[in-house]
């Protein structure tokens, strides 16, 4: 039996090490990237709202 589970071992790396099985991630991989890239256009949206409110800020200071 020992030589048996053995095997068995043997068995289930060979399959965790398929080629084939690690192709579908990567297709689904390559589909996020543009994704990624959607998300780097928006800081600058932020950033533009970052310099409006440093006006306003000293606007404030003014008034005293």
């Amino acid at each position: 039996l020992s030589p048996q589970l053995r095997r068995h071992q043997e068995s289930r790396q060979h399959q965790h090490q398929r080629p084939e099985h690690q192709q579908p991630p990567q297709l689904r991989r390559r589909r996020q990237p543009p994704q990624h890239q959607h998300q780097h256009q928006k800081p600058p949206q932020h950033q533009h709202q970052r310099q409006h409110q440093q006006p306003q800020h000293q606007h404030q200071h003014q008034k005293p």
